[in-house]
């Protein structure tokens, strides 16, 4: 991989277990496969004391359908996933989407990084959770984008079918509007609405899947009885 010389002569990172530099080859590799030409990747200079770090992991998350409420101009999150170190303190976030105001993009940066070391800190199989931390990113796509409320503005406009609809776009907030969103609406306080809006999307979630299971299972008796066609459930 991009990096792999230096594990055979890691004169300058002695210390940096070898199992965990494949694990991170691992995942950044399965990244790679799944967003293609799109994910650029970059490395610490060569001879640096701490190369290969920082890594940086770019990608642009598609807005999903559960956030078609947006225009085109909001389309889609650039961000890096910056691994500085092998420390949980050294991964941090860039939103590098063009066109976001500033405000907006510092807000995503801050959010996503906050989430991404609360990830690493809980574990589990993926050891830097990237691909995990980009699905946040694609079901957290429309609170990301509200952040920062006096960058969104509404208005009326059309769907695909051509119906009329509420759209929402970004727009640059005035000095002193961010003042007041600033005050009103501390970090702690967005980070418990993104929490609850998690809370409640995985409610629905399992919801939705019970009553699947449910339907799925009154055709069968109905198909068993006679009294119908039993299609088992997708």
């Amino acid at each position: 991989f991009f990096w792999a010389t230096s594990l055979k002569c890691p004169a300058d990172l002695r210390a940096m277990p070898v199992d965990t530099m494949e694990k991170l080859q691992e995942e950044i590799r399965s990244i790679k496969a799944k967003f293609g030409t799109s994910c650029k990747l970059s490395k610490g200079e060569k001879g640096s004391p701490t190369f290969p770090f920082p890594i940086g992991v770019q990608v642009s998350v598609e807005r999903p359908e559960a956030a078609k409420m947006w225009d085109e101009s909001v389309d889609e999150i650039t961000m890096k996933l910056v691994i500085g170190g092998l420390e949980v303190e050294d991964l941090s976030v860039v939103a590098a989407t063009v066109g976001f105001p500033k405000t907006v993009a510092e807000a995503i940066a801050e959010a996503t990084t906050n989430e991404w070391r609360s990830k690493i800190k809980k574990g589990g199989a993926e050891k830097w959770r990237m691909d995990a931390m980009l699905k946040w990113v694609e079901t957290n796509f429309d609170k990301l984008m509200r952040l920062v409320p006096a960058a969104v503005s509404t208005y009326e406009g059309v769907d695909a079918s051509g119906a009329s609809c509420r759209k929402c776009t970004l727009i640059e907030p005035t000095a002193t509007t961010e003042v007041v969103v600033e005050e009103e609406i501390s970090e702690e306080e967005q980070q418990r609405r993104m929490e609850e809006f998690v809370r409640r999307e995985a409610e629905r979630l399992v919801r939705e899947e019970a009553e699947r299971e449910a339907e799925a299972e009154e055709k069968r008796k109905l198909a068993l009885a006679g009294m119908g066609e039993y299609k088992a459930p997708q």
